[in-house]
């Protein structure tokens, strides 16, 4: 796999450096905050926010937006305790997966003119 996801062998293994530039003009504001612990430095909790341009096709597709606001946090609980985890028991198939992703990361490239 081209970026080491077992089964990914169909995703791409990255954004074009034209569109990451398209991407990076149309960012504002972004922010990340990372907390961790004193003594042991893990992370417990990862936040990041930004504020995403939309213009030419993608306003028209969502209705005139002109901009979405994105906000992602990631936080860890009982760090080194015991954990029981438990196998889904329905599983779609990681093509499907990869196939939206494509999709979004396409409608996303579209919503920045490019």
């Amino acid at each position: 796999s081209t970026i080491g996801v077992s089964g990914a062998t169909g995703l791409s293994g990255g954004i074009s450096p034209r569109a990451k530039d398209r991407i990076a003009r149309e960012i504002q504001n972004p922010s990340f905050d990372v907390w961790t612990g004193n003594s042991d430095k893990i992370m417990r909790r990862m936040s990041i926010t930004l504020l995403l341009s939309v213009t030419g096709q993608g306003s028209t597709l969502f209705g005139g937006m002109h901009s979405a606001a994105i906000a992602l946090t990631v936080q860890y609980a009982d760090l080194n305790q015991p954990q029981t985890i438990t196998a889904p028991t329905t599983v779609r198939p990681f093509s499907e997966f990869t196939g939206k992703l494509r999709s979004l990361g396409e409608a996303l490239t579209g919503t920045l003119g490019g």
